[in-house]
């Protein structure tokens, strides 16, 4: 479980109400520099309903719920992401996850 911070929770960050909360994810992170693309593992820890998120989808351009994650590399910090990235994060981190035990 982790705690939303105070911003957070002034934002309307939930940490219950959802299915995908505690979901682990793996992410692309962009190279920067000389430093190469990196994939890092994350856990999806708050949400924003569509109705509060101030977030409207660049296909449909309807208002869209928000998932939070935080990433295990604490350097990288947070990124927000739509549930279909949720889900196609959470695909690449159980692909990952299979590799790394075999």
């Amino acid at each position: 479980w982790i705690a939303p911070t105070k911003e957070e929770e002034e934002e309307g960050w939930r940490n219950i109400g959802s299915v995908l909360i505690g979901v682990r994810v793996r992410r692309e992170i962009p190279s920067v520099g000389n430093m190469p693309q990196l994939k890092e593992n994350a856990t999806v820890w708050g949400w924003l309903p569509a109705e509060e998120s101030n977030f409207s989808n660049e296909e449909s351009g309807l208002p869209a719920a928000l998932w939070r994650i935080r990433f295990d590399n604490k350097a990288i910090g947070e990124e927000d992401l739509e549930e279909s990235e949720v889900h196609e994060s959470a695909a690449l981190y159980k692909r990952w996850n299979v590799a790394t035990l075999s």
